[in-house]
């Protein structure tokens, strides 16, 4: 039994791809056409795939493009792969419109739960910032649990720590962290102006907070930048993979073209051989009745002589009778 076809799946490249067949061949000024493009992508990618998918996936796009909605255009791919896909849907849209194209309403609301539900669930940088922001609280806690229990031992005044770690904990809560582009590492900035310290303690500083800020930005930081490299190199990994099937697809495909046309060559020159054959057969024919004709001519004029000779011999001695 055959293990059941795996589903397609739309990237990047294949919807780039798409979008410039569509360009070309302006299916939205005649729809036969959609015909002509599920064709030549079917080739480009070795398995075929419908019209009406490829349809309904370039709707699709053209109402995420429409409602403005980014997070699902820019799912993967790199920053040129974003700029062509937008550039190209721009001109299909616009010549879409411009023929009084319009998207189904169920299309359309399917771009718009998608958009709803990417904008709910929680993206890979808001977990990372989730995790980052945890360990954060994490390393500061571990460090102002151990500078209170050093100052009971010299000061003696222990009965006064717990609101200070109570007051610390409070201002590590409110760390929030700043991502910049996915290049950038990330930065973990200590909001500490949304505290309101109590006014016996603003006569007694602590360096604990900024022992454990120095602590949690060089881990959220080292975090930060690990996850970007990670992305950076799934990106490329996955960039590559898709060039090099590509090319070894344009290849196979130039192959098979290469074969077709010796195939064809050869064909032809056999054609052209056995047409030669039957020509020089013909004229062989030609020959052979040319010389049977002359034969039997030869032999009535032969035949002809010696009936005239036989009938003078004949005339010869009847004259000589009589």
């Amino acid at each position: 039994m055959e293990p059941p076809a795996k589903r397609f799946r739309f990237t990047i490249e294949v919807d780039i791809y798409m979008l410039r067949e569509v360009r070309e061949q302006d299916p939205y000024h005649n729809p036969a056409l959609w015909l002509n493009v599920a064709e030549n992508l079917s080739v480009a990618l070795g398995r075929p795939i419908s019209a009406r998918a490829i349809r309904e996936r370039c709707d699709l796009l053209l109402a995420q493009f429409a409602q403005e909605d980014r997070a699902n255009l820019r799912k993967s791919g790199t920053e040129e792969q974003y700029g062509e896909k937008e550039t190209l849907l721009q001109e299909i849209f616009d010549v879409a419109r411009s023929h009084g194209y319009r998207i189904r309403p169920g299309v359309a609301r399917k771009a718009a739960s998608t958009s709803a539900s990417s904008s709910q669930a929680p993206s890979g940088v808001d977990r990372a910032e989730r995790r980052v922001a945890s360990a954060v609280r994490d390393s500061a806690s571990a460090t102002l649990h151990a500078e209170p229990a050093s100052g009971e031992d010299s000061t003696g005044f222990g009965d006064q720590d717990p609101p200070t770690c109570v007051r610390s904990t409070s201002v590590f809560d409110n760390v929030e962290v700043v991502t910049t582009a996915p290049e950038e590492p990330y930065e973990v900035v200590g909001d500490f102006s949304q505290s309101s310290p109590a006014p016996q303690e603003e006569t007694t500083p602590s360096t604990a907070p900024v022992a454990a800020g120095g602590a949690a930005q060089a881990v959220g930081a080292s975090a930060a930048a690990g996850a970007a490299r990670a992305r950076r190199g799934r990106r490329r990994r996955t960039a590559d993979r898709h060039l090099e099937f590509f090319e070894r697809h344009l290849a196979l495909e130039a192959e098979t073209r290469e074969r077709a046309a010796a195939q064809e060559d050869r064909r032809l020159q056999l054609e052209e051989r056995r047409l030669d054959l039957q020509e020089r057969e013909l004229q062989q024919r030609v020959r052979e009745f040319n010389d049977v004709h002359e034969e039997r001519r030869q032999e009535r004029a032969m035949i002809f002589q010696q009936n005239r000779l036989l009938a003078d011999v004949l005339q010869t001695l009847v004259n000589k009778l009589q």
